[in-house]
């Protein structure tokens, strides 16, 4: 889901919108929960 949705927001607002950060500070703390280190550091 928020794979899907960051390429969303990239695409309609750009890298560095709030909305876009948001949603890779969301998948980065998925990434970790599941133990995904290096997913979450990228």
């Amino acid at each position: 889901m928020y794979q899907r949705a960051l390429q969303g927001y990239e695409k309609a607002l750009g890298p560095d919108h709030t909305s876009t950060l948001g949603t890779v500070n969301n998948l980065g703390n998925l990434y970790s929960d599941q133990g995904k280190l290096v997913e979450a550091e990228q």
